[in-house]
């Protein structure tokens, strides 16, 4: 999977003084902000285990080979708002804002999920 962006050695250089001393952690932060992606790297897999759980969990897994031979696997049996993982009102509103905030002013985005919570507490 290519991504673009600093190269390998420098990204992992910033990775052990910052936030991410993990290299796990930076590849899933690469993964989840970058948009370009050499997809005739990608393979997808179909495992049977999983596809088993049918809708009682909505299971993934990625397996990811990095440039020096490192495997990187990581899996999610239920995804962020299944009952069994369920998202909170605080990750609700943060991510209305990330998605918003290039289209709305910073008042009106402050508004809307308040207003929004208040309509679900009223049924």
């Amino acid at each position: 999977m290519g991504i673009t962006g600093p190269s390998p050695s420098l990204m992992m250089r910033w990775a052990s003084s910052s936030k991410f001393p993990d290299p796990t952690l930076l590849l899933w932060q690469c993964l989840r902000t970058s948009r370009q992606f050499d997809v005739s790297r990608v393979m997808v897999v179909e495992d049977k285990t999983l596809s088993a759980k049918g809708l009682e969990a909505v299971a993934n897994r990625i397996t990811v080979k990095l440039s020096y031979g490192k495997v990187v696997t990581k899996q999610v049996d239920y995804h962020k708002g299944h009952p069994k993982n369920p998202i909170t009102d605080k990750e609700v509103e943060d991510k209305f804002e990330r998605l918003t905030r290039t289209n709305l002013t910073k008042n009106r985005v402050g508004r809307i999920p308040g207003d929004s919570l208040e309509l679900g507490e009223s049924k």
